[in-house]
């Protein structure tokens, strides 16, 4: 905090003390973990100009490093931030000394990793198969359960879609979670995020 005097009634002087402006983050700096370093840690990939897209490099790093998880922001729980210096990427600036630079994280893989990695990911999908609700399903089974909902639905608009799943008794969740109970799947050009992580969490 900063103080400053100020001139208060009858010309005395009293001291005004103001708030300290927010310290900015020190400036990124480099580290070089080996592969085995990065299994069961917290993993973000910045933006910018990467050699491989962020499905790629998240593949590897599921599939064949076993990180605990990937991340879409730098936190205190993040150990390492795959990035590059200057790209300006608000998680690199964030990423104090657990910087890790993306030329250099490719020079460790091994030749067609990627690919490895990528039919690791769709092989273990085809083990994990949706599991879809019974027909015999009544209305009546969503009351006091956590429903997510996805893609589209004929003659209805997802606000529409909203309203009638809180009008059966459930709540709806945004995303889904292992606490989720169902989620409505609707019209989808391929799988989404909602739909993978419902095989995840074996959610209807």
């Amino acid at each position: 905090q900063r103080g400053i005097e100020a001139e208060a009634g009858g010309g005395a002087r009293a001291a005004v003390t103001l708030p300290s402006r927010p310290r900015a983050p020190p400036p990124p700096t480099e580290v070089r973990p080996s592969l085995q370093d990065f299994r069961d840690k917290r993993v973000v990939i910045s933006g910018g100009d990467l050699p491989a897209s962020k499905q790629k490099l998240k593949d590897v790093l599921v599939e064949l490093l076993h990180v605990e998880a990937v991340t879409r922001a730098t936190s205190g729980d993040t150990h390492y931030v795959i990035g590059r210096i200057g790209s300006g990427d608000g998680n690199v600036t964030k990423a104090g000394n657990r910087l890790v630079d993306v030329d250099y994280f490719m020079s460790l893989l091994e030749e067609g990793a990627i690919e490895r990695a990528k039919a690791a990911r769709v092989a273990r999908l085809e083990a994990t198969p949706i599991v879809w609700c019974d027909d015999r399903l009544t209305p009546q089974a969503l009351r006091g359960k956590g429903v997510a909902r996805t893609g589209g639905v004929t003659g209805l608009t997802l606000h529409q879609v909203r309203a009638e799943i809180q009008r059966l008794g459930a709540t709806v969740h945004k995303s889904v979670t292992k606490k989720t109970d169902f989620l409505v799947y609707g019209h989808l050009s391929k799988e989404c995020g909602a739909v993978k992580a419902a095989r995840k969490h074996r959610v209807p």
